[in-house]
């Protein structure tokens, strides 16, 4: 899930959250499900809502540990926060993010999945 919100005090942010059915993968290795596993998030604006997009923040979660733990009991998710940003209301803005994963001894390397964005606000 990924979510863009804004606040009436001239703040927003981006999150994105990840859920892992742990119980579906097998680990090659005990313990050890993937080598890599990142979510980057962006906060976007445009201009109109047919322009190009800008980034004006990016952050980067590391996951790696959450992927390859044991599944917490009460908590089956984690969630990547971005920092909170300055927001004006000009303009269209939107969150986008992207996963880049490696699983373990599947030979294959790092891949990416890029997320569907937000709507545009």
């Amino acid at each position: 899930m990924l979510c863009f919100r804004s606040f009436d005090d001239g703040k927003a942010d981006a999150r994105s959250l990840t859920y892992w059915d742990f119980e579906d993968i097998v680990p090659p290795v005990p313990g050890v499900r993937f080598d890599a596993y990142t979510i980057e998030v962006t906060i976007e604006r445009r201009d109109t809502k047919t322009s190009a997009d800008h980034v004006i923040s990016r952050w980067t979660c590391d996951l790696k540990a959450y992927v390859n733990g044991p599944r917490p009991a009460n908590l089956p998710s984690e969630v990547c926060w971005m920092p909170w940003i300055g927001y004006s209301w000009q303009g269209y803005w939107s969150a986008d993010a992207k996963v880049t994963y490696d699983i373990n001894n599947d030979g294959k390397g790092a891949a990416t999945w890029n997320i569907t964005g937000t709507p545009l606000w």
